[in-house]
């Protein structure tokens, strides 16, 4: 399972399915101007859809590493991307931090359903679909949000997104439509609903399903059924391909299909053993 151009490294099965294996260093020479598979001439790049409940960093509370992968919807009135860019990245609100400008999109556009969500490029093999954080007009708050967890009103922060529920949902559907992997970041208070429910229509267009859960949530045991569905979904796929599915993934804290395998053993064993 050599690499297939240089045949001195480990090779993964990319985006495209095909059985042309490349290392990381290979794909990057190879596809970094033209995102297309050598053999089959598709594109390289899995797509992943970083489910989850949006948390802020601070005391009690975790935030996904993966979060700069999220879209930032913000309002027209901020029409000029370079200052939008400049207040977001340069706040220390941590729940909205932006680390390029191709993580904005205008409300205008979000809502506007007829024109279809970006897929945003994070490096030579993977991309993002989504979510979206949708934030209000007030860009440059003055406390530190992210760093010190000393800024009571994040909420504050989220647009009211009430009256737009429906497109919403819609919007989330069209992400996950987009992706090939749908992951799921399960917070410390197992109250994330929304993504629950994101998982089940996941799976219903059997997409490959990722859990990401720490070892100490207190209920771990339960969520059985979704480590046995993961490697339900991951079954059907080489090995090299779910080795690169764990490794390129931009959030979770395994790189090694093997671990990640473990863990969700472990998880189902854990009910098993409770009856």
């Amino acid at each position: 399972m050599s690499c297939n151009v240089c045949e001195n490294n480990y090779g993964f099965t990319n985006g495209c399915n095909c059985s042309f294996l490349m290392c990381e260093n290979c794909s990057d020479k190879t596809c970094s101007k033209k995102d297309k598979c050598p053999q089959c001439g598709k594109s390289i790049k899995t797509s992943y859809f970083l489910s989850g409940k949006i948390e802020i960093t601070g005391k009690g509370h975790t935030y996904p590493k993966g979060k700069e992968s999220r879209y930032i919807v913000y309002d027209d009135d901020k029409d000029l991307r370079g200052d939008v860019f400049s207040n977001l990245s340069g706040s220390k609100h941590g729940i909205v931090e932006l680390h390029t400008p191709d993580q904005l999109i205008k409300y205008s556009d979000f809502i506007n359903i007829e024109k279809p969500m970006p897929i945003r490029k994070i490096n030579t093999v993977t991309s993002i679909t989504g979510p979206c954080i949708i934030i209000n007009g007030d860009l440059t708050c003055e406390h530190g949000g992210g760093v010190n967890g000393d800024y009571d009103d994040w909420s504050s922060l989220y647009r009211d997104i009430s009256k737009i529920n429906n497109i919403v949902e819609k919007r989330n559907k069209e992400m996950i439509d987009k992706c090939n992997v749908f992951s799921l970041k399960v917070n410390g208070s197992n109250d994330c609903f929304c993504s629950f429910s994101e998982w089940g229509y996941a799976l219903s267009l059997n997409k490959v399903l990722i859990l990401d859960i720490s070892k100490d949530n207190s209920k771990l045991k339960e969520y059985y059924m979704f480590a046995l569905q993961s490697l339900q979904s991951m079954n059907k796929l080489l090995f090299t391909r779910k080795h690169g599915i764990i490794k390129y993934h931009p959030d979770i804290r395994f790189n090694d299909y093997n671990l990640y395998e473990e863990f969700m053993l472990y998880i189902i064993s854990l009910k098993h053993s409770s009856f």
